[in-house]
């Protein structure tokens, strides 16, 4: 993983050697991995690189397996879990992102092909699966509601969960929630949006 992070950065970045990379500035960086999010990197895409790609890579020597494998096989039984989210966590980048104005069906297509596995059904028939997961949710009766609650539970939900269940599975205790309680001010736009549990929590 390590090894195509590298390379797509290198790509993105248009450097040629390690060495540039080490001298390279900060913000070198960050125009990298925005590329690199939106699919702007030929040969390289934001499945295959992940969406962070900057992040702990194993090795097998400082990082010697995947943290979900350890806290499956019980390196962290003895430690206390807890886990958790919101129920629209991904309504707070929505915000912010410049392309969800006139958000259709065509751009949610493209969006969940930026971000579905190989093996995964087609965008189209992606969508109307999640859609029909969703039923009478709001977010089901729009293109932007889809793509809001379908990387909502790809980002949040599901890897929230898999952490307390494989923590059960080693032998440690974990604890989960799931916060409701939606904004007073922006209700419609923010919801029960990302962050908004840290007081409670």
């Amino acid at each position: 993983q390590a090894v195509r992070v590298a390379e797509a950065v290198m790509a993105a970045t248009e450097l040629k050697a390690a060495d540039d990379l080490r001298k390279a500035e900060g913000k070198v960086f960050m125009r990298a991995q925005a590329h690199l999010a939106l699919n702007k990197v030929a040969g390289h895409t934001v499945a295959e690189v992940g969406g962070m790609p900057f992040r702990p890579a194993v090795d097998g020597e400082v990082l010697p397996d995947y943290p979900i494998h350890a806290v499956r096989g019980g390196a962290t039984r003895h430690i206390p879990i807890m886990t958790g989210t919101t129920t629209e966590e991904w309504k707070l980048f929505g915000l912010v992102d410049p392309g969800i104005g006139r958000f259709d069906e065509v751009d949610l297509h493209a969006r969940l092909a930026r971000v579905l596995p190989a093996d995964a059904p087609r965008p189209a028939d992606a969508a109307r699966e999640f859609r029909r997961a969703l039923g009478g949710r709001s977010a089901a009766r729009s293109a932007r509601g889809v793509w809001s609650a379908f990387q909502t539970s790809r980002v949040f939900h599901l890897p929230s969960a898999s952490l307390a269940e494989a923590q059960h599975e080693g032998g440690g205790p974990a604890h989960s929630y799931l916060i409701t309680w939606r904004a007073q001010a922006l209700r419609r736009a923010l919801g029960a949006c990302h962050a908004i549990e840290i007081p409670f929590v």
